[in-house]
């Protein structure tokens, strides 16, 4: 969800209890996405309330009964006995009883209108019998609002706001065991009428068509996204900031490079090799002091054949794992295995080699500079037989110089040898600059570079030079507490 979406905010956690059992209620504008985004986003484990056609079907009924959901049994559902939703009821109420937490639409049904739609009574009538039967104590009912930008763009916002806890007091319960129905429309009204609510329609309301009702309530929800990131402390980015973290290979930051290559020249002559390296890099927090950067390369290949033709395909994917200290002095370091996989199958690029190796990377960032050097050895563990195969020494310095707004030059190359190889066929030694800029696009960090690479040694069958561009999409981590 956070590759689809932009930017997404939790605002109002500190309204969720901790240990009360508590009723969370949705609003339902975007179907399967909003309980989604609750289970990952609430502090808190949640069972979800779920109309019981899911359970039916292959793939996510089995998902959505690992998550401890319970069906509901609606009338709109074709075939539905409605009568086991007191079953379903009483399995809630021993949920909640244990301190558990559930979560319900009350809408039932998703929708594109800007406001909420009559709410079912089910939370409160759960809500009411728990507390008044003596089965569950300290219930709380938290409402959760989601306000999506534009649902259906792509790199749009997200914000999951908690609103503050409504107090469950008990009634008398009617001989039937079922609460009032004045007390569950009371405490309904109390969920349909909290405060936030309240003054998005108060604003909607003000408008004299349809049209400029959605507008209004767009314009609102707007204004309160805006004002929720200002009280989570969601900073402006810096771009320059961002740019030296981005030269950094075990930065703390999420990014997304893709990197186009044309080699040609040499060997190839007027043909063209391509290569689009696809590179993701994330820090994973494994304690306060150590964190491990992931960093996949998974290469796609296109080799020019004979009479014009081309081997295109998948080459093989490379794993790199550097552990490293989560705080860092002037001097930055990281170490760790590194992996080879036989994935190729572009016949130029099939290795059949499983291989493993160590890899390490030292840098320092004085002032604008960021200098470094990461070295990888990779060796082979079975092999399909014949050549190629990956038995390769990596060693690629960089040296960077960021001079304002972004804006960076520098160099580096990456020098190979291949032990298999003799004489001069082993190294391959490239120089060559870089430029690169960094920039916030319609509020995505990013970074667009260019590079060009002539090998003043390498195989006779080797491209002689490259021309790189590259495009990394940037996620900075929210700072971790101390």
């Amino acid at each position: 969800m956070r590759v689809y979406f932009r930017r997404v905010e939790v605002a109002g956690i500190e309204n969720v209890p901790r240990k009360s059992p508590v009723i969370f209620v949705l609003n339902h504008p975007n179907a399967l996405v909003d309980p989604a985004f609750l289970l990952s986003l609430a502090p808190r484990r949640v069972s979800f309330l779920a109309k019981s056609p899911l359970f039916r079907m292959p793939v996510l009924g089995y998902f959505v009964r690992a998550m401890d959901s319970l069906p509901v049994y609606r009338p709109q559902d074709e075939g539905e006995d409605v009568s086991k939703n007191r079953e379903v009821f009483v399995a809630a109420r021993k949920l909640l009883a244990r301190g558990g937490t559930i979560g319900i639409c009350p809408e039932g049904v998703s929708h594109d209108e800007p406001r909420l739609r009559p709410i079912k009574t089910g939370a409160a009538r759960i809500a009411l019998a728990a507390v008044s039967t003596g089965e569950v104590a300290d219930l709380k009912i938290v409402p959760a609002g989601l306000y999506y930008t534009s649902k259906t763009k792509f790199r749009s916002a997200v914000l999951l706001y908690f609103g503050k806890a409504i107090e469950v007091t008990p009634v008398e319960l009617e001989a039937d065991g079922n609460p009032p129905r004045g007390a569950v429309r009371e405490l309904s009204n109390r969920i349909i009428n909290h405060p936030d609510l309240v003054e998005a329609r108060a604003h909607a309301g003000r408008a004299k068509t349809d049209l400029e009702k959605r507008h209004r309530l767009r314009a609102y929800y707007t204004m309160f996204y805006d004002r929720m990131r200002a009280q989570a402390g969601s900073p402006e980015h810096d771009v320059n900031q961002l740019a030296k973290e981005t030269q950094n290979p075990v930065g703390d930051i999420i990014s997304v490079p893709f990197q186009f290559n044309f080699n040609n020249g040499g060997g190839l002559g007027d043909e063209t090799f391509f290569n689009l390296n696809f590179q993701p890099v994330i820090p994973i927090h494994l304690s306060n002091s150590v964190t491990v950067i992931s960093r996949t390369i998974v290469p796609f290949d296109s080799f020019p054949g004979p009479s014009g033709t081309r081997f295109s395909g998948v080459g093989d994917i490379q794993q790199q794992l550097f552990f490293t200290p989560a705080k860092s002095g002037s001097l930055i370091w990281g170490i760790g295995p590194v992996f080879s996989f036989p994935t190729a199958t572009a016949e130029p690029a099939k290795t059949g080699t499983w291989a493993a190796g160590g890899g390490a990377v030292v840098l320092t960032m004085p002032g604008p500079w960021v200098i470094g050097a990461l070295v990888s050895q990779l060796s082979p563990l079975t092999d399909a037989g014949g050549q190629p195969r990956t038995n390769l020494f990596t060693l690629q310095y960089f040296i960077n110089y960021n001079f304002g707004k972004g804006w960076a030059f520098g160099t580096a190359p990456t020098l190979t040898a291949n032990w298999d190889a003799t004489g001069n066929d082993r190294w391959t030694v490239p120089v060559g600059l870089s430029i690169s800029r960094t920039l916030v696009f319609n509020r995505q960090p990013m970074s667009l570079g260019f590079q060009y690479y002539r090998n003043v040694q390498g195989p006779d069958s080797a491209p002689s030079s490259q021309l790189r561009f590259t495009l990394s999409l940037i996620f900075p981590t929210k700072p971790r507490a101390k």
